[in-house]
């Protein structure tokens, strides 16, 4: 398995560059705090960084030099297809992608790089789709002698470890490996690890990790302690988390308004109302005034309680202490309103965000939708899908279309229906079988077979039915009115097309088979309809009296009488008798 992975580079890079082809420069991310660097420290433009020279002037350059430079010009067509030289740890990471660490991989990139150094080893670790790779290349570098590493190489690896779950080799890095070399441990490099084995569901090893903190005298600080309440806290060990707290005081370490966020959130998500309340009132005693996320998560707490009320009363007095509320604030205020059914009071809120130029995301469409058709506001619905669909934002849930679909289906607003189909499409959503079979079957029980045809066609066309990724079936109550639909207007061909897709994905129907056999013998093709007859034989699906009384007069309208016995047989072999059959030999033939 591949692994991408991405952390920032707290030092600035020397780049390396080898004359080869293009790709991307790094651009390094985090999901710690870091300072960020005052410039990129990885892909400057060796055009741009060079020193600049004095110009060459024209008039005493000679003609051969002259003639040298419009030799070498560029069509301008060309120049745009121009590509910049590859990084040398570009290169070593695609070789290290496409290869299995051997020795043999060893040589190439030890034959490639005339010299190592700290750069190029951070950057190949940073590129490293595959953490085993990245850590072999680490441990190698260092064993062949090639380089030795600093702290900011341990730490990119520590990192890269810790992110993919390989937290022994971490662990082995930063207690055994770094000590034994002579580095100094520092906060960050426990910081990774205490989270990322909370990441892991590993709590207990987070808190080993922590207390290994003081052991081995490692300073801490409220960045650790508010790690480790993350940790925790997501885990529901809000007790564990207060006594960390109340530690964290004795130790002298003040608490900040991140540190209070997290408790809260923490406290709501266990359900402990109480505690979530006085964390909050206790950090405004400390003179740490509440921001925009402390207040979104006292309104989401409360929503979660169903205690609208109360979140109405922090939302209210977050504007009052001008703390403009975001998208979130007031998504989690018409989720809340919706949850209790107050929904003219959600669309209220909703057009007071749009008065304040706060555009709805995902989760506010997401939330808007289902609500709506909930109470029965088709009409809000359609403007908030139409606003959706401009936009191009899809939700967050694509289950939301198929309750569209049937919402607007029972109030007999098939164009609106139609609409959603096409919003999907628009959004670039898969178009599932099952969404098309909801308005098939509505156009049918409307009357507007013209409608429903129409879509059986799309389907068809499109191999709806069949495609790989499709996880909504239709439905036998959309296909079978109207396979009988088109067997009994001449169009069993295409109902037959759009059946054997059925069979493929093992619908086996007896309805669906016998209207195929009537509308073959109704056209006039009875071989068609035999070979129908065949396969409900092979799979052993029971056929209809009516089907076969069809076939039989159709073979004897061609003149067929041979094969109308044989299909008579079939008939008694089966044992489906039909009062309707009357079979007299004239002449030596079966009429």
């Amino acid at each position: 398995m591949g692994y991408h992975i991405a952390f920032s580079k707290p030092f600035q890079l020397k780049p390396r560059v080898c004359q080869i082809s293009l790709t991307p420069s790094l651009h390094f991310c985090t999901s710690i705090p870091t300072p960020a660097p005052a410039e990129d420290p990885v892909s400057p433009n060796p055009e741009t960084t060079a020193s600049p020279g004095p110009k060459p002037d024209p008039k005493t350059e000679t003609p051969n030099v002259a003639q040298e430079k419009q030799f070498q010009r560029i069509p301008r067509a060309k120049q745009q297809h121009h590509r910049s030289p590859e990084k040398l740890e570009d290169i070593i990471c695609r070789m290290m992608a496409n290869r299995d660490w051997t020795t043999r991989l060893q040589n190439s990139i030890r034959a490639l790089v005339p010299e190592f150094d700290h750069s190029l080893v951070y950057n190949v670790l940073h590129g490293a789709r595959k953490p085993d790779h990245a850590l072999q290349f680490f441990r190698w570098v260092e064993r062949a002698g090639l380089i030795q590493h600093d702290r900011e190489t341990h730490m990119k690896i520590i990192q890269i470890l810790g992110t993919c779950s390989m937290l022994n080799h971490a662990r082995c890095i930063v207690l055994e490996d770094m000590p034994k070399k002579g580095f100094e441990l520092d906060e960050d490099m426990f910081v990774v690890l205490i989270d990322s084995y909370g990441k892991a569901g590993i709590v207990q090893e987070s808190v080993k990790m922590f207390s290994k903190m003081k052991e081995l005298g490692v300073q801490r600080s409220v960045k650790s302690y508010d790690t480790l309440f993350k940790v925790i806290v997501r885990r529901g060990r809000y007790m564990m988390a207060k006594r960390f707290f109340n530690k964290m005081l004795d130790e002298g370490i003040g608490p900040t308004r991140h540190t209070y966020n997290v408790l809260i959130w923490g406290f709501f998500l266990s359900m402990r109302l109480r505690t979530a309340v006085r964390f909050f009132e206790d950090m405004k005693v400390r003179g740490i005034s509440p921001d925009v996320v402390t207040y979104n998560t006292m309104i989401n707490g409360y929503y979660r309680l169903k205690r609208m009320e109360e979140a109405e009363k922090m939302f209210v007095e977050m504007k009052a202490k001008d703390i403009a509320p975001t998208v979130i604030s007031y998504t989690t205020m018409i989720k809340g309103y919706f949850e209790v059914d107050r929904i003219n009071d959600g669309l209220r809120l909703l057009e007071e965000m749009k008065s304040f130029g706060i555009k709805p995301n995902n989760v506010t469409y997401t939330t808007l939708l289902p609500g709506l058709c909930d109470a029965g506001k088709m009409t809000e619905t359609r403007g908030i899908l139409k606003e959706m669909a401009m936009r191009r934002i899809a939700p967050k849930d694509n289950t939301i279309f198929l309750k569209l679909l049937n919402s607007h289906c029972k109030a007999v607003d098939l164009k609106a229906a139609v609409d959603v189909l096409d919003a999907m499409i628009k959004l670039s959503i898969p178009t599932e079988a099952g969404h098309y079979g909801i308005l098939i079957e509505n156009f049918c029980k409307a009357e507007e077979y013209d409608q429903a045809v129409k879509l059986v066609d799309k389907v068809i066309e499109n191999d709806i039915i069949l495609s790989p990724q499709s996880t909504l079936e239709m439905e036998s109550s959309a296909y079978n009115p109207v396979i009988q639909y088109l067997c009994s207007h001449g169009q069993t061909g295409k109902a037959e097309i759009l059946f054997r897709q059925l069979l493929k994905k093992g619908v086996e129907d007896p309805l669906a088979f016998n209207n195929l056999i009537c509308g073959h013998a109704k056209e006039g093709t009875p071989d068609s309809a035999f070979e129908i007859l065949r396969i409900m034989g092979r799979k052993g699906i029971p056929r209809d009296a009516n089907a076969y009384r069809l076939l039989i007069e159709s073979y004897l309208r061609k003149g067929e009488p041979a094969d109308a016995k044989t299909a008579l047989d079939s008939m008694i072999e089966d044992g489906t008798p039909s009062r309707f059959i009357r079979v007299q030999v004239r002449d030596g033939e079966f009429v």
